[in-house]
């Protein structure tokens, strides 16, 4: 069953390439069959990667076995039901299943789960760990989990048990999130406290696990994905980083075949030139790599800044080896403008920057223009953008290097190029229109919370100020919000009133209700009546004191105009 809620986004979702992200990167075997249940999603890709393919619903009637089940949104996750996508699989077949994780960080924001239309209601869906155990009674032994990041519907990084995200998440991945009006807040925030506190396994809001009918069949290779497939057809591209000591970069469409050779290219002649690049070379329908275990000069710098460790002038010798790599690419008047931090190894031991992943350069462009887009990179960290000290080492790199009187031109033009030659909005608008949507109803949704909290301390100040005249029997006249909220704070201190006045409701649970001061017998008469409506509240209270011997007091005399 799927839980996305948009209609835009459940016809986007039909036919952007984006579907495929949960298992275009996963190694199947050329000659393989597959019995497949996606509801046509994943159909197509399966055909170009297997022998065989046969789709089904809930029941196959079938009599062959397969080498492989694909199966997403399986409903309910029974141990019958893996029992049953075990019988269809020969001796050495797996199950890939992707779901949602009804403990997914999305829904503690909020969004209503998909099997009861409700808010904050976890327990519907199976957890990681009730299905691992099911998965175990079903038969299945061998299992490798993945978490697809954002979710399994529009997938762009897919990290593993082997393989975790470290807390700078938020720099290098756009994150999808999805509108629901009654999320409470935007989640993506907090995925950085997440994986520092050691939660992104439980908290993650989609799985793929991979489940092998063989124990002692070995996993797949792939500890991580990163798929492109959002860019332009002969420029989106599949990383993988695997346990064989590899990484490897796969087009996503034939269209991209000719662009690894042109990598590859890069890659020679910035050796050739003395720039420090990744070592790579083609192996059929991939470049192959070899797996580095270090941190980009990104994360580098991010992690020494959030200790307080960063020494300034290892970055302005770091950007100086940058400025001089930059400059002897160009010397054939070519500017590689990704010689950037973000794809920069840094060999901590040995001092030493290794570029990776220049796929692209422009011809004839002043090379300063990718040294301008290098320093810009900082402000793409949250780290660096809040820190005080970031502008004062920009401007000084800006003086370092004679960029000042250029510097707006070079990063609107770096802007302006890499959006159109690079993240084609074109191929992801449904997807940005509904985070900008997400984006506006939080900031209203915001808005409306800081009304409600001064509301909630306004009344409880009410609240104090009847408990200390000792008053003991409220009613309330108007039953909007001050008057919920009122109401609301009596009753957890045991004030719980003893009617409501309103001349709009036919009808009110748990408490007498009269639409007028007249229907009140005598015996009913509180103590006070708290007149709560915010226009013409003196006024309305001087009628009321006209009719009734009780004290008449509205919000603004019971708290003197505190808020």
């Amino acid at each position: 069953m799927s839980s996305i809620i948009s209609r835009q986004l459940q016809n986007f979702y039909k036919v952007s390439p984006m579907r495929e992200g949960i298992i275009n990167w996963y190694p199947f075997e050329s000659k393989s069959t597959v019995i497949e249940s996606s509801n046509g999603a994943l159909t197509q890709l399966l055909l170009e990667k297997c022998a065989r393919v046969t789709s089904f619903d809930s029941e196959y009637d079938g009599n062959g076995k397969f080498d492989y089940i694909v199966c997403i949104d399986p409903g309910e996750i029974t141990t019958e039901l893996l029992s049953k996508y075990r019988s269809y699989l020969n001796s050495k077949g797996r199950l890939l299943m992707a779901f949602e994780n009804p403990n997914g960080l999305q829904y503690f924001a909020g969004k209503r789960n998909p099997r009861t239309g409700l808010p904050f209601q976890f327990w519907f869906g199976e957890s990681k760990a009730e299905t691992e155990i099911r998965l175990q009674k079903a038969g299945f032994f061998g299992q490798k989990w993945y978490y697809p990041f954002t979710n399994h519907y529009f997938t762009r990084e897919v990290y593993s048990e082997n393989y975790l995200p470290n807390e700078f998440l938020n720099h290098r991945v756009f994150q999808f999130i999805e509108d629901d009006y009654t999320k409470e807040f935007d989640e993506r925030r907090l995925w950085k406290e997440v994986i520092r506190g050691g939660a992104f396994e439980f908290l993650c809001n989609s799985y793929l696990v991979e489940a092998r009918a063989c124990k002692d069949d070995e996993p797949c290779n792939v500890d991580f994905a990163a798929i492109t497939a959002y860019r332009e057809r002969e420029k989106a591209f599949i990383t993988t980083v695997n346990s064989d000591g590899t990484a490897r970069k796969h087009p996503v469409f034939r269209a991209g075949l000719n662009r690894l050779n042109i990598i590859a290219e890069n890659h020679g002649d910035l050796k050739r030139l003395g720039v420090n690049v990744l070592p790579m070379k083609i192996d059929g329908d991939c470049l192959t790599m070899e797996r580095l275990n270090m941190p980009t000069l990104w994360d580098y710098w991010t992690r020494k800044l959030m200790s307080d460790e960063l020494d300034e002038a290892l970055l302005f010798d770091h950007f100086d080896r940058i400025r001089d790599s930059i400059y002897a690419s160009a010397k054939e008047g070519r500017c590689y403008w990704e010689m950037v931090p973000a794809n920069c190894f840094y060999d901590i031991e040995n001092d030493n920057l290794i570029f990776f992943d220049q796929e692209y350069y422009w011809e004839n462009i002043d090379p300063d223009m990718a040294l301008v887009r290098a320093i810009f990179a900082l402000k793409y960290s949250a780290e660096f953008r809040k820190d005080p000290k970031t502008q004062g080492w920009i401007n000084s790199l800006k003086d370092r290097y004679n960029l000042t009187e250029k510097w707006d031109f070079l990063t609107d033009l770096a802007g302006r190029k890499t959006s159109e030659f690079v993240f084609n909005k074109v191929h992801t608008r449904p997807l940005d229109r509904v985070v900008e949507r997400t984006k506006i109803r939080e900031r209203e949704h915001a808005s409306e919370r800081r009304a409600e909290h001064a509301r909630y301390e306004r009344m409880c100040i009410t609240s104090n100020s009847l408990q200390s005249m000792g008053i003991q029997h409220v009613a309330i006249y108007g039953y909007g919000l001050r008057g919920k909220m009122l109401r609301y704070v009596l009753e957890m201190v045991d004030m719980e009133p003893v009617f409501i006045i309103d001349k709009q409701l036919s009808f009110l649970c748990g408490i007498p209700l009269f639409d007028s001061i007249e229907k009140i017998s005598a015996e009913n008469t509180p103590d006070v009546i708290v007149v709560t409506p915010v226009k013409g509240a003196s006024e309305i209270a001087a009628e009321l004191r006209k009719k009734v011997k009780c004290n008449v007091m509205t919000i603004e005399e019971l708290t003197n105009g505190k808020s």
